[in-house]
């Protein structure tokens, strides 16, 4: 009898329900709360990467008509080689971005232009970049590695011999 009388004051006790409600919610409170903060780092990163690619493309475009070279594979590789440094440069400017990162770039010529002269005629080109970060997320108790973005961007090139120049543009509307 006397066990009945301690059980049955033990469950009408609530002195503790809210600690234990707290305890249990609190680690799930927390790791949303870093959740949501990671994944605006990741967000950060990929838009200085998408912003990177945008520029190099933009800059390829508009330069890429000037340079004098006579085969795809020789503008490919010159164009590789600056759109890599503008990419890296919009990358450096982001905080978040660990040091260690590793940055792939790649510009190709669409199939169709490869075996024609490049003076007379314009054609499609892609600004491809993979980057590589490791240690960006870092939730307690989950290990994601390395995460790698990849973005890229299409643009085009009209007549490379440099006759070519814009249209006038009118008003704006």
């Amino acid at each position: 009898n006397g066990r009945i009388t301690v059980l049955a004051r033990f469950r009408q006790d609530k002195k503790g329900v809210s600690v234990v409600t707290y305890a249990l919610v609190l680690p799930l409170f927390i790791v949303l709360v870093f959740g949501i903060l990671e994944i605006w780092k990741v967000m950060a990163v990929r838009q200085s990467l998408y912003l990177g690619v945008y520029q190099a493309a933009r800059q390829l475009s508009s330069e890429g008509r000037k340079w004098r070279l006579g085969s795809a594979g020789q503008w490919e590789y010159d164009a590789t080689q600056r759109a890599y440094g503008i990419i890296d440069r919009e990358l450096k400017r982001n905080t978040l971005i660990p040091s260690n990162y590793t940055l792939r770039v790649q510009v190709f010529i669409e199939t169709e232009a490869r075996g024609s002269n490049l003076a007379r005629l314009g054609w499609f080109f892609t600004v491809r970049a993979e980057l590589g970060v490791p240690g960006l997320i870092t939730l307690p108790m989950l290990n994601w590695g390395a995460i790698t973005l990849t973005e890229q961007q299409v643009s085009y090139i009209e007549g490379v011999s440099g006759a070519w120049t814009p249209p006038q543009e009118g008003p704006p509307y």
